[in-house]
């Protein structure tokens, strides 16, 4: 017996041959739903973009976790960089009450722990607050001090 062609397959029972574009027309519809939703997802219509640096005594924060907290209880967590940057294009629209904490750091990142008052990691006793507004917020800077 002969030896199939590449893209015949043969069985006791049918065989059929598939040409180049019927294969990839296979693979693409096999493969399409496990690319729903990848990419280019835009921020629910009640969030949008904040970015600033946060410092403490006049120096860089060089790392810890900024939350935006809402009126209506939604939020969102945002890491602290190098430099004291943070960016996020998920806070809520709205006034948010602000806390960050630097605690993680310790057993994380230790070269990058700075420790700052306590108060600053509790939302109602931050004082730290935003007005987000639609659209980019840049600058949005949070000046923390002993």
């Amino acid at each position: 017996m002969n030896k199939p062609a590449l893209g015949v397959i043969y069985s006791r029972r049918w065989s059929f041959s598939l040409n180049l574009s019927s294969f990839s027309l296979i693979l693409t519809a096999a493969l399409a739903p496990t690319h729903v939703g990848c990419g280019g997802k835009e921020p629910p219509k009640d969030r949008t973009t904040v970015s600033g640096i946060v410092t403490f005594d006049g120096q860089p924060l060089p790392g810890g976790s900024l939350s935006f907290e809402s009126a209506a209880g939604t939020g969102t967590n945002v890491s602290i960089g190098p430099g004291g940057v943070y960016s996020t294009d998920r806070a809520p629209i709205g006034k948010n009450r602000v806390r960050i904490e630097t605690e993680s750091l310790q057993y994380g990142n230790a070269a990058a722990y700075v420790k700052i008052p306590a108060k600053y990691n509790d939302v109602t006793k931050s004082g730290l607050q935003i007005d987000v507004k639609p659209g980019v917020n840049e600058n949005v800077d949070f000046k923390l001090e002993k």
